[in-house]
């Protein structure tokens, strides 16, 4: 039995989810990184988010395409993997926000968190962490030592340098986790 245009009921339950994803992951989470805010409105041929910002910026998902605009235009990128979608809404990092849950201040670049916290109930020392959106990769539980990432305490950081040389290791490992897997799943 086919569902919608022909489409197997599985190949549309995979799609449906996918869309899912990006509309959570990338567009509601863009603009809540933005304004605070959850929301995303029909359009044609897709959804969007509602224009933010003082350049009036979108982020939309007509049809296979991604298309992040604003004032300046658009751009239109092919629908691949949610994580390469995550990766272009923005180059840089959202505005830092301080999370009440942990009272953590906190950026998110490239579907991964970085951010530091003054201790919570889990870490009672003042720490800086590494959470990639997807969860902390498989293996290396020395590294990936928290159930949303990886950790280190005051204790274990000395300095600024040794603070971005965590965080760059931290999304070094994200990266070769995602690429390991995405060969996994072409073989």
């Amino acid at each position: 039995m086919n569902g919608s245009a022909g489409c197997s009921p599985a190949h549309l339950a995979a799609t449906r989810a996918g869309l899912r994803r990006v509309a959570e992951h990338v567009l509601t989470s863009t603009l809540y990184a933005a304004t605070g805010e959850i929301a995303i409105v029909p359009s044609p041929g897709g959804f969007r988010t509602p224009p933010f910002g003082a350049d009036g910026r979108f982020l939309t998902v007509d049809g296979a395409e991604l298309v992040p605009g604003g004032d300046a235009g658009t751009r239109r990128t092919a629908l691949t993997t949610v994580r390469a979608a995550a990766e272009i809404p923005g180059d840089g990092p959202s505005a830092a926000w301080l999370w009440p849950e942990h009272f953590d201040l906190g950026i998110t670049a490239q579907a991964i968190n970085y951010g530091a916290s003054p201790g919570d109930a889990r870490f009672t020392d003042p720490y800086i962490y590494v959470g990639p959106h997807d969860g902390a990769p498989l293996g290396e539980p020395e590294f990936w030592n928290a159930p949303f990432g990886t950790v280190r305490t005051f204790h274990q950081i000395g300095t600024a340098e040794e603070a971005a040389a965590f965080s760059r290791d931290g999304r070094a490992g994200v990266l070769a986790h995602a690429r390991t897997s995405s060969t996994r799943r072409k073989q």
